[in-house]
């Protein structure tokens, strides 16, 4: 990871990176924390997703479609480099410290983890900064030692450890084909790779949402990605506020 990417010059970045990746033989990750496109060309291979973080606060604050800030997401990946791809996050060290965390900017604990689940499973990498699913609701300090309280919201780590967990097991939630569905107020998307398909709904408002879902994923036996157990959708599917379905063939 180099740190404020942006204000140094594309020839050091080149330059430095080829010169290191020709003197080890480990498999190093280059991560740019900047924004600038020139990053992949000079040879990183993620930079962060500033761009995604603003446009999922507007979703969150209702002044922005769902639909339509994931079709701008993936806008932005089909324009980047091949192998080349987005840090995307909730939270990262400066907004934590200098401007709010997760719980406040997503109007609490639920959103927090329904903004967190919309970016574990959009394709991007996701970052999880230190704190966020614990709940932590004070800034975290930058320069300080500012110890987390772990216990302080133990339903919202189990959380996060349940839909991290199912995640890092399922290929098709990390690398599956990506296609969404416009709602004004669900982000809804499916992930599919070797006939292997997850789907995703998450309620980004703060009201109950009944949403007829698409054809390919009512009337059928699917598995909460969650809890394991058998899920039968029919037609149409409630998410109260906030809430989240992830489920799996």
């Amino acid at each position: 990871r180099c740190d404020a990417a942006d204000m140094v010059p594309f020839d050091f970045w080149q330059q430095a990176i080829s010169d290191v990746n020709a003197h080890t033989t480990k498999n190093l990750i280059w991560l740019a924390e900047g924004a600038r496109d020139d990053h992949f060309d000079a040879g990183f291979d993620l930079n962060f997703g500033w761009e995604y973080y603003g446009g999922l606060k507007n979703v969150f604050d209702g002044n922005l479609n769902p639909g339509q800030f994931m079709q701008n997401y993936v806008s932005d990946l089909s324009g980047l480099p091949q192998s080349k791809t987005r840090l995307i996050f909730t939270t990262n060290h400066d907004e934590s410290a200098w401007d709010a965390t997760p719980v406040n900017i997503f109007n609490g604990k639920a959103g927090a983890i329904a903004a967190s689940v919309i970016t574990t499973f959009l394709p991007g990498v996701p970052m999880i900064y230190d704190g966020q699913e614990g709940g932590v609701s004070d800034n975290i300090e930058f320069f300080t030692q500012d110890p987390i309280n772990w216990s302080l919201n133990p339903d919202m780590l189990e959380a996060y450890q349940n839909f991290l967990g199912f995640y890092t097991q399922s290929e098709a939630a990390r690398k599956g084909e990506f296609q969404h569905y416009n709602h004004a107020d669900l982000a809804v998307f499916s992930l599919t790779k070797d006939e292997k398909q997850v789907w995703v709904m998450v309620n980004t408002s703060d009201s109950q949402v009944d949403y007829t879902l698409p054809n390919e994923l009512a009337n059928r036996n699917w598995t909460n990605a969650i809890t394991g157990e058998t899920i039968t959708l029919e037609s149409s599917y409630s998410l109260d506020a906030y809430g989240y379905l992830v489920v799996s063939d």
